[in-house]
């Protein structure tokens, strides 16, 4: 309470409402000889207090023994009080924002309330509400001001906002694709926690390594969460590759001491076992000879699916890097052009369609002598421990020295160079096989061995990198091995006929046929002579086997005659 116009030294107050007089002078800060009084609220204490001020006056035209006196209300309101909650809060960047709260007391109305971009009520004010939605990192501040300001201050509470990236989650490998039945394994990185859908065709849902095998074509979804709660997914498109089409043939049977040809449907590579008894255990018809019984297993390789993009050319002149210059004119060396006819290219090629149809595109290149220069290369996604076969078409476009080719992955060159036809438009395949051992990717390139700049022209098309998918069949051939065992009880009696021959078969194939020597053809005989029977025994596959044995007897009778006789 600021005081003018009475003499300070004369001045006094006193509460005079509400209470008794006097009874809230403790709340002033002097009660005498001060002409600015502060008044300080006590807890308990009433709403208002009204205060009366007396003192002689000040002015001159005023009696000197004048007094004077003022009656002023004080009036208490709370302190206001500002919340801005929550005090800080994180939120992540896939919701897109989070929503932050004010609100206050005291004071006294009416107010004014808005947002800061800044601590303490400083920087840029950004809204007008008691509810502010925020989507970027940084200190916020709710503001209040009462009617009292700028008397009174106004009051704030910060926030800080922090704002999480979410998770970058990594797949490897990316969209396999991969012999039907053969699991896969997958491996995420980037988060804390994670989550696979659908469960059908994979090994765990939970795991940050999973193995996939599904039998149809399926997109896999894993959501990725990190200790924040924030989520991130990515995708893999699991596409198995058919097995090749396999059989391994009928079913034979052969004599002990014969052969059979094996005969398998078409494949890549093939490879019998047990290799026992066959000339040879990895082509496709090999001889077997086998001396038992035997079940062949077959197991037939062949390249499924395909994984580099544009390999036909159809697409024109992408998917793929080349250390040649590309351009209609293939007359300067070094430059090569995607067309369907490469006389149109240079006066001196042939006129040759390309491999796919005869009618598409095809790269044609005028080479340069210098050894691995790269075709054509492209990265492509591979599965860990997998063979795979690549290929290529090629064919000359002008009869000189011919193009040299050879596969490399990732810098190692495949195989042995391969040699076009020095005949123009004749299509050859090249092609090679390469384990990826613990790749996941791999730079295939084709690249030209020709160090002859002259001549060195020649086309390539249907380039194919593609796993190989193996599948299985098996063959038994039955051995018929006709083994013959006789029991003979011999004669007792010299030129007897109780000779009897028990005869024993194992090893054919029932039901078997008996041809004797004399004639009969019963398994066993009874009622013989002595002699030397032979049988020749054979089975429903024609086999046979032939044994002998002998029936003996005792030697001639003995002979008794009466040499002379007595009378007695």
């Amino acid at each position: 309470i600021n005081v003018s116009g009475i003499d300070s030294t004369t001045l006094s107050i006193n509460s005079i409402f509400p209470g008794t007089p006097g009874q809230y002078n403790s709340y002033l800060s002097c009660l005498t000889d001060c002409n600015s009084i502060m008044v300080n609220y006590q807890a308990g204490g009433p709403s208002y207090i009204d205060y009366k001020i007396c003192g002689t006056a000040t002015l001159a035209n005023c009696a000197t023994d004048s007094i004077f006196c003022d009656t002023i209300r004080a009036y208490f309101v709370d302190n206001l009080e500002v919340v801005a909650s929550p005090d800080s809060i994180r939120f992540c960047e896939s919701s897109g924002n989070t929503v932050l709260h004010g609100s206050f007391s005291g004071g006294s109305g009416p107010y004014l309330y808005f947002w800061t971009d800044g601590i303490n009520g400083t920087g840029n004010i950004i809204g007008y509400d008691t509810v502010l939605t925020v989507s970027s990192s940084g200190n916020y501040s709710f503001v209040v001001r009462d009617s009292r300001f700028p008397g009174c201050d106004q009051q704030y509470d910060n926030v800080y906002v922090n704002k999480i990236p979410n998770p970058v989650i990594t797949m490897i490998p990316i969209s396999p694709q991969i012999c039907v039945g053969t699991p896969i394994q997958t491996i995420v990185t980037g988060a804390l926690t994670y989550s696979w859908s659908p469960s059908q065709g994979i090994s765990e849902t939970t795991n940050d390594t999973v193995f996939l095998s599904p039998t149809v074509q399926t997109i896999y979804t894993v959501t990725g969460t990190d200790a924040f709660g924030c989520t991130s997914t990515a995708q893999t498109t699991y596409t198995p590759l058919q097995l090749p089409t396999v059989d391994a043939g009928i079913n034979d049977t052969i004599c002990i001491g014969s052969s059979t040809q094996l005969h398998a449907s078409a494949g890549t590579t093939y490879l019998w076992t047990p290799s026992t008894g066959l000339n040879n255990s990895n082509i496709q018809s090999p001889i077997a000879s086998p001396t038992v019984t035997t079940t062949y297993h077959l197991s037939v390789t062949q390249p499924s699916g395909q994984i580099i993009t544009n390999g036909d050319f159809n697409s024109g002149n992408t998917g793929f890097h080349t250390d040649y210059h590309y351009n209609s004119n293939l007359v300067p060396e070094g430059n090569y052009y995607i067309t369907t006819d490469p006389s149109t290219t240079h006066p001196n090629f042939a006129a040759c369609g390309d491999h796919t149809t005869g009618t598409g595109n095809m790269m044609v290149v005028n080479g340069i002598g210098t050894p691995n220069t790269d075709i054509l290369c492209q990265t492509v996604a591979v599965s860990p421990n997998t063979d795979y076969a690549f290929s290529t078409w090629i064919q000359s476009v002008h009869p000189a020295s011919p193009a040299i080719i050879q596969f490399s992955v990732n810098g190692v060159l495949l195989g042995y160079p391969f040699t076009a036809s020095g005949t123009t438009c004749v299509w050859q395949q090249f092609f090679a096989y390469w384990n990826s051992g613990n790749n996941v990717n791999a730079l295939i390139c084709i690249v030209n061995q020709n160090t002859t700049a002259t001549g060195n022209d020649f086309a390539i098309d249907d380039v194919n990198f593609s796993p190989l998918c193996e599948n299985t069949d098996s063959v038994t051939v039955t051995v018929s091995n006709i083994q013959l065992s006789t029991v003979s009880t011999p004669l007792l009696c010299y030129n007897d006929s109780a000779g009897i021959i028990d005869l024993t078969v194992n090893g054919g194939i029932d039901p078997y046929t008996y041809s004797w020597s004399n004639g009969l053809f019963a398994e066993d005989l009874t009622n013989l002579h002595a002699g030397l029977y032979t049988v020749t025994v054979t089975d429903s596959y024609t086999c046979s086997k032939t044994t002998s044995v002998s029936i003996s007897q005792p030697a001639a009778p003995l002979s008794a005659s009466i040499l002379s006789s007595v009378n007695v």
